[in-house]
């Protein structure tokens, strides 16, 4: 092909495939600061590591399972079905963003969630959302939400009414 403005070839380009590279897991912290007339959330990077190092065992689950039989659980996800991904009409819980809903003894809430994808616009503002949503509970003492990459969110998440809502069934 000719360039015809300057008469040169411009040549097509065809870059090499590059090897992929190794699964990097971040895990994330919100630390709730206490303000007015809103609080403010910040985000501390607990862990970078290579998940190469760290396979897990055949068979063990990606997922720990949740508190769901603590008396605060049914109202914390209520709480989480107010937020949403601003791209998907969907609240993030039957989005299956939620991956667990960890209550001790004395009602910390420890959440991890994922995203869609790594590179979603809002990956430093939803944790704090889901904080925002959960901390004013009657019962809750603290909040800690973390953002895992393990598993990778599929569609295969998404409760069969988010499927519904947004066409898949």
């Amino acid at each position: 092909m000719k360039d015809q403005a300057i008469g040169r070839k411009i040549h097509d380009f065809h870059p090499k495939p590059r090897a992929r590279p190794p699964r990097i897991t971040v895990l994330l912290q919100v630390i709730a600061l206490p303000q007015r007339p809103a609080p403010l959330y910040l985000i501390k990077i607990l862990k970078d590591h290579d998940m190469s190092d760290e396979s897990p065992v055949e068979g063990t689950p990606l997922i720990a399972p949740s508190s769901t039989d603590h008396p605060l659980y049914d109202n914390i996800v209520d709480s989480i079905r107010t937020v949403y991904d601003p791209e998907i009409p969907v609240n993030i819980f039957d989005l299956g963003l939620i991956y667990t809903v960890d209550i001790n003894e004395d009602s910390e809430v420890k959440i991890a969630m994922t995203l869609t994808a790594p590179g979603c616009p809002v990956a430093g503002e939803m944790p704090g959302w889901v904080a925002e949503a959960v901390e004013p509970l009657p019962g809750v003492k603290h909040v800690d939400v973390e953002l895992v990459w393990e598993p990778p969110w599929g569609m295969d998440m998404m409760s069969d009414e988010a499927r519904l809502e947004l066409g898949f069934m």
